[in-house]
């Protein structure tokens, strides 16, 4: 069995990320996609991010309608800062994932600063990597170990991002067709962003 692991924090989650999944899952046969929600990043430390609850009521919203999507809290129940390869761990540590193939999705933008992230060696030890590419970035920049572990999706480029989308929200513009129409119910109806 193959299972697809996304994680981020999803502020909000959008339509680019649910193509991605969706790519992915297709691609590589996957039986689902966990969609993890990062409570605060290393990466991001400096950014604020909107409260765990809103964005994981979003991305409840916006899996609900596809049996393969699945959203998981095991990032937000852990204490302290959560890395990639903490989950990986625990992941496989359940015995419901015995002898299944883990697939981290990353942006291409992720793969590239790979090299950064904690243990990065027990990372690809841990998962296949399934990088979509973005446009602009050059993969060849990306250290040799990783580019060697990673399954390339070929799929639809979508500029959509979650900063973008929260600005839009401040200057009163359309965000219809950026996320799920029931994810942007939510953020109206509860005055996000």
């Amino acid at each position: 069995m193959r299972i697809g692991l996304y994680g981020g924090t999803f502020d909000p989650v959008h339509l680019g990320h649910l193509i991605v999944a969706e790519q992915a899952r297709v691609e590589l046969e996957l039986e689902s996609v966990f969609f993890v929600l990062t409570p605060s990043p290393p990466h991001k430390s400096a950014a604020v991010v909107s409260p765990a609850t809103h964005r994981l009521n979003m991305l409840g919203l916006a899996v609900q309608n596809n049996p393969h999507f699945a959203v998981s809290t095991v990032e937000l129940e852990r204490p302290g800062v959560s890395y990639t390869v903490d989950t990986l761990r625990q992941f496989r540590a359940q015995p419901e994932f015995s002898g299944v193939e883990f697939f981290l999705i990353l942006g291409a933008d992720s793969l590239l600063e790979l090299k950064k992230w904690r243990e990065p060696e027990a990372i690809i030890a841990l998962a296949k990597l399934a990088v979509y590419s973005r446009p602009g970035l050059d993969l060849q920049q990306a250290a040799p170990q990783f580019l060697q572990a990673a399954y390339l999706l070929n799929g639809p480029q979508v500029d959509i991002s979650a900063t973008e989308i929260r600005q839009r929200c401040q200057r009163g513009q359309s965000i219809r067709y950026l996320v799920p129409e029931n994810v942007r119910n939510y953020i109206f109806a509860n005055r996000l962003y």
